[in-house]
């Protein structure tokens, strides 16, 4: 025999041996449901992921979308996802046979104009302060003497409302963006994906 032959011979071996190790992996009965049928449950497939000279960190493959019920690998890590959602954190199944899931997913969409309307309302609210010190500042004159320019101080009480209102609702927006997830039937550990 080559050693061309052999080393052929030794791959397929190790192939074969891998491929029926994973045929064996423990697996658990997982049912999934959420509040949107673009939630998907994903599982994590790479830790790293070389594109060129960069390194990207964390790769994610669907599993099944919701609701679905599927026998998934127990060793596995997973989160709950999808296309324009705001994903979950990263959970590790349970011991058990099953695994409930219901997820309540969050749009990026809303995280975008989160941020948006907080940093213009904060933008806005600070500009109106600008215009209320310009027109205490630079009184305009009248009859009666000099006066604060009205001009200046109504559009700073504009600003000033237009970023307090901006900022209600951005930051709301804001801070309830984020997708949460309910294990039933068993704990489960939240992990920090790094």
């Amino acid at each position: 025999m080559t050693r061309l032959t052999v080393a052929t011979l030794l791959a397929f071996a190790v192939l074969n041996s891998t491929f029926a190790a994973a045929d064996e992996l423990p697996q658990i009965r997982l049912h999934l449901e959420a509040n949107t049928p673009s939630a998907k449950l994903q599982r994590r497939a790479r830790l790293m992921q070389t594109y060129g000279d960069t390194d990207v960190p964390v790769v994610w493959q669907s599993v099944c979308a919701a609701p679905c019920e599927k026998a998934v690998d127990r060793a596995g890590i997973y989160r709950i996802g999808g296309d324009g959602l705001i994903p979950s954190e990263a959970i590790a199944l349970p011991p058990g046979d099953r695994v409930d899931i219901h997820a309540q997913t969050s749009a990026v969409s809303k995280r975008t104009a989160g941020v948006l309307l907080a940093a213009l309302g904060s933008a806005a609210l600070v500009s109106g302060a600008v215009a209320a010190e310009v027109g205490l500042a630079m009184p305009a004159p009248s009859i009666t003497g000099y006066q604060p320019d009205t001009g200046w101080l109504i559009a700073a009480v504009a600003l000033a409302a237009a970023g307090i209102a901006g900022l209600a609702v951005g930051l709301p927006l804001l801070f309830t963006s984020h997708t949460r997830v309910e294990v039933l039937g068993s704990d489960v550990q939240d992990l920090a994906v790094k």
